[in-house]
């Protein structure tokens, strides 16, 4: 594959497996601790919030609003999470405000995706997450990156859909 020439849609999976990238734009361990006395325990090794987690935390938060994000509580609910990580603090702040954009879209795939009846949470607050950590992902910054062959396909995948969006 040339540099020039990108690379294939075979070579590149149609959604971003997030497991598979978080080696990738490295997090740190995410501090839930203020979060735990509303929200339970959040966490596995304090990366796998599910969507109760995720609802739990944007509402203690204030971070929406129905289905709109409210940007200066979300800027202080991640400052919670990232304590000192000043860059990908940064990073998922303009991530959010990007999927903002993207509201209606996000909307549209809670209406379109079956949830069980009997769910007791919300996917939306999820959905802004994972929104938001896409962004972060094509935008990483340099010292979280792995810079592996492996990473920087599925960087390159990645940018290329965004491009044809």
């Amino acid at each position: 594959m040339s540099a020039l020439a990108g690379p294939t849609k075979k070579a590149c999976p149609e959604k971003l497996d997030i497991p598979s990238t978080q080696s990738c734009c490295k997090l740190p361990k995410i501090d839930f601790k203020p979060y735990e006395k509303q929200c339970g325990d959040l966490g596995v090794n304090g990366l796998h919030v599910w969507p109760c987690g995720f609802q739990c935390i944007y509402k203690t938060a204030g971070a929406l609003n129905g289905t709109t994000l409210v940007m200066e509580n979300v800027d202080a609910m991640m400052a919670t999470l990232l304590k000192d990580e000043e860059k990908l603090k940064e990073a998922f702040a303009l991530g959010f405000r990007a999927c903002t954009s993207k509201e209606q879209e996000i909307v549209q795939t809670l209406k379109r995706r079956r949830f069980p009846d009997n769910a007791k949470c919300s996917p939306l607050a999820m959905l802004y997450g994972v929104c938001a950590y896409k962004y972060v992902f094509n935008n990483c910054p340099t010292e979280n990156w792995t810079n592996s062959s492996t990473c920087n396909r599925i960087l390159a995948c990645e940018r290329a859909k965004d491009n044809m969006q």
